[in-house]
């Protein structure tokens, strides 16, 4: 999976750009995970992977 597009980012995104997606999809996703049903089900999900993705770009944009 390209994590940059789960961030709606190019490869070549600035670090503010980066931090600014990553902040603002948490958000989102952190509000919508109360929602009921499969909503929150599928925010909860989409949280953790953004997460996870966070984690992962973090640590090969500072690799560079």
């Amino acid at each position: 999976m390209n994590y940059y597009e789960l961030f709606g980012l190019m490869p070549d995104a600035t670090d503010e750009e980066f931090e600014a997606a990553y902040l603002r999809l948490r958000e989102k996703y952190r509000e919508d995970r109360w929602l009921d049903g499969e909503a929150g089900n599928e925010a909860a999900r989409k949280l953790t992977e953004l997460e996870n993705a966070y984690k992962e770009l973090t640590v090969e944009r500072k690799r560079q």
